[in-house]
């Protein structure tokens, strides 16, 4: 790809990028609906959605039919390290902010993916300079999980799985690939040697048989995830 490609290529980007933000809520809740009518075929739906989201098996929840909205309880020990003030999501949780500024790490975003390890602990690949936990760092890391505060706009996914092992092993695949190098080759989502930071998310899941790229280009940038049928946002602050 030529440079002028290139810069065509980012224009183009960051003009999709701008209107995903737009329709990200929409998104939200489309895929939500989506799953309520898969949910409405079957005899029991809780046990079909625990069926696509094997955490939900451990959770005090309520499931609204018509919307898709599942709501946890407060008091679910199994999500109770989501309820803090700053951290967000469990071992496995994808988290995705398309807020855009040095912060996030890159003009279009930025993802991570919740450490096997601790919920207190997320793994993430910055470029050099872009992290303001790790500065001088550069590819994959240890971000402390503060996201709920971290980003303006942020939304905790789960990816569809056939068992809670899917989560940990995606988890344990991106740790894996700690201090590896930042891949600068967005256009090339397939190398394993380097990583940005929706790629790592990405190749996590996608080695555990889960594509979470909703647009399937080549490319996978924050945004793609958000429009994935194989994701389900159990979090929002949009």
């Amino acid at each position: 790809m030529s440079v002028e490609e290139f810069e065509n290529f980012l224009e183009e980007e960051w003009a999709d990028h701008e209107q995903s933000k737009e329709e990200w809520k929409d998104n939200i809740k489309a895929q939500k609906h989506n799953f309520a009518e898969e949910a409405q075929e079957e005899e029991n739906n809780k046990k079909d959605l625990e069926s696509k989201f094997p955490k939900l098996e451990n959770m005090d929840y309520s499931f609204e039919s018509k919307s898709g909205e599942i709501t946890i309880e407060e008091e679910s020990e199994a999500f109770s390290a989501s309820s803090t003030d700053s951290i967000l999501g469990s071992y496995g949780d994808v988290l995705v902010t398309l807020d855009s500024s040095s912060s996030s790490g890159y003009f279009g975003g930025h993802a991570a993916i919740v450490s096997d390890y601790s919920d207190n602990w997320t793994l993430e690949s910055f470029m050099a300079g872009f992290s303001s936990q790790s500065p001088d760092e550069d590819g994959v890391m240890w971000q402390i999980n503060n996201w709920k505060t971290r980003y303006d706009t942020v939304a905790g996914y789960w990816p569809q799985a056939s068992g809670s092992s899917d989560y940990k092993e995606a988890a344990l695949y991106a740790e894996n690939q700690l201090h590896e190098p930042y891949n600068t080759d967005f256009t090339n989502k397939w190398n394993t040697s380097k990583w940005y930071c929706s790629q790592l998310v990405w190749r996590a899941w996608y080695e555990q048989g889960v594509d979470i790229d909703g647009v399937t280009n080549g490319v996978i940038f924050p945004k793609d995830i958000t429009k994935s049928n194989n994701v389900y946002a159990f979090y929002d602050n949009l």
